[in-house]
């Protein structure tokens, strides 16, 4: 009986702990690279290719624990501005990320939020949207990502600033 009472303690609070993200969390439009969508296979999720640039002056070693704080910039997107081992006293738009080595030989890091989930009654419609969007180079893509304390979650993904889910509601 008391396993049952804590699994159910714990799934409840991780769902609080996403409602409240994405309710209560800053939002940030993250544009999205234009190059082959890197993994439609998921029944019910795509992997977004986020474009994030920095290059940071610290010290970073491959599986570092980092913070990387987010502002907006002048075209209402989402602008790194710096990324460090410490957490950020000055701000509270950052996020938890890890750092990797890529196969070129330089130390990179991944932002903790790059999968979009949605029904799996609507995976084939946003898979094909998505993937002539990504191709289209006329087409602004973007996420918008909520962030709070450290963790941010995928809530949209837009399309020249229509949500993907209007669009297969049409």
């Amino acid at each position: 009986m008391f396993a049952v009472l804590f699994q159910l303690l714990l799934l409840f609070s991780f769902i609080y702990d996403k409602e409240d993200i994405i309710n209560n969390g800053s939002e940030f439009k993250f544009m999205i690279t234009k190059f082959k969508p890197s993994n439609l296979d998921g029944r019910n999720y795509i992997c977004l290719n986020l474009k994030e640039e920095f290059i940071s002056d610290e010290k970073i070693q491959i599986f570092d624990n980092l913070f990387v704080s987010i502002k907006k910039n002048s075209d209402g997107f989402a602008s790194i501005t710096s990324i460090s081992k410490e957490r950020p006293v000055d701000t509270s738009d950052y996020v938890k990320a890890i750092s990797f080595h890529s196969r070129y030989g330089t130390t990179n890091y991944m932002l903790p939020f790059n999968i979009f989930y949605f029904k799996e009654v609507y995976a084939d419609e946003i898979k094909n949207i998505y993937k002539k969007s990504i191709k289209d180079s006329s087409k602004k893509v973007y996420a918008l990502v909520s962030i709070k304390n450290g963790k941010g979650l995928v809530k949209d993904v837009f399309i020249d600033d229509v949500s993907i889910m209007d669009m297969i509601e049409k």
